[in-house]
């Protein structure tokens, strides 16, 4: 927390090093994991403590840095942070030991600041993925790859911002019945104007050129609604409350009796910041109708 505050500190007095900054603290985060393919990652045998250290900084610092939270797109992070969560549902790790009851679980310490920095990636934000730049270690600029993170997000979010866009000229088409039909004033300059106008096709041109300059006020109005919209992809989204929903019905299974088996309670910890993380993610009707169809309330209560 103190190396956290001294890094902001560094990068309000220093702006053109926040990228740097952000940069190097995604290296060392991405260096405690071992990436054996797209589909599977987890964290380095012996390297939990500093992930966790690392992890809880990440959230501190790009909390407090939205700009700089695409960065974390960029390194591909976001699908190797849930390849991680989705390792400790389904494997072994949680019963590792000679006391396996549900009261002597060894939960992972970087489970609680994983979750949080997903939850800072699924916080909607104006932060428009156009402006940002990726740079390599020797600071050239480098495009991002259709196929990332970075580019599937981006992709997404050209077709919410398309599809706001679109509701948006309906909702004014219809208040206006039509945009381009200019909305009766009172009589003032624009009808002296009119009267001096001895010919025809002059009160024509001015009656066009006040169309065309309604209709354009109403487009930049249209265009200037920004969207908010989170740092991640609906199906990572709905994954995550998945996973929340997963780590909140861990059972034990010491028992061999399938209907009396006890149910694994998370440290306080980790259920604050999966509650978070669900909040963030049930933003839309379809999860929020799966995640009570999955028996979301009943685990949470």
């Amino acid at each position: 927390v103190v190396m956290c505050n001294f890094l902001l500190n560094l990068c309000t007095r220093y702006p053109s090093e926040i990228p740097k900054i952000s940069n190097e603290i995604l290296r060392r985060l991405k260096s405690n994991l071992h990436v054996e393919s797209p589909s599977h990652c987890r964290v380095k045998v012996g390297c939990e403590s500093s992930f966790a250290a690392v992890a809880h900084a990440s959230v501190i610092f790009f909390r407090a840095l939205p700009k700089s939270r695409p960065l974390i797109l960029r390194h591909g992070l976001v699908g190797c942070l849930t390849h991680c969560v989705r390792n400790v549902t389904l494997t072994s790790a949680l019963r590792s030991g000679k006391d396996s009851s549900p009261h002597h679980m060894n939960w992972p310490r970087w489970l609680s600041p994983v979750l949080l920095l997903l939850e800072v990636m699924a916080q909607p934000t104006a932060v428009s993925l156009d402006e940002t730049e990726d740079e390599d270690e020797n600071g050239n600029s480098k495009s991002a790859s259709k196929k990332g993170e970075f580019g599937r997000v981006l992709a997404e979010h050209k077709k919410q911002s398309a599809a706001l866009a679109k509701a948006t000229r309906q909702v004014f088409s219809a208040i206006h019945k039509d945009p381009t039909i200019p909305i009766k004033k009172k009589k003032g300059k624009d009808s002296e104007v009119k009267k001096k106008a001895s010919d025809a096709g002059q009160c024509e041109s001015i009656e066009l050129s006040q169309s065309t300059s309604k209709a354009g006020a109403h487009s930049a109005m249209v265009s200037s609604i920004p969207p908010y919209l989170p740092l991640i992809l609906p199906e990572t989204a709905e994954a995550c409350m998945l996973l929340c929903l997963q780590l909140l019905g861990l059972r034990s299974k010491k028992c061999p009796d399938k209907a009396l088996l006890e149910r694994v309670c998370p440290p306080p910890t980790v259920v604050h910041a999966i509650l978070l993380l669900l909040v963030r993610v049930l933003h839309s009707q379809k999860l929020v109708l799966t995640c009570l169809q999955m028996g979301g309330t009943d685990l949470i209560l």
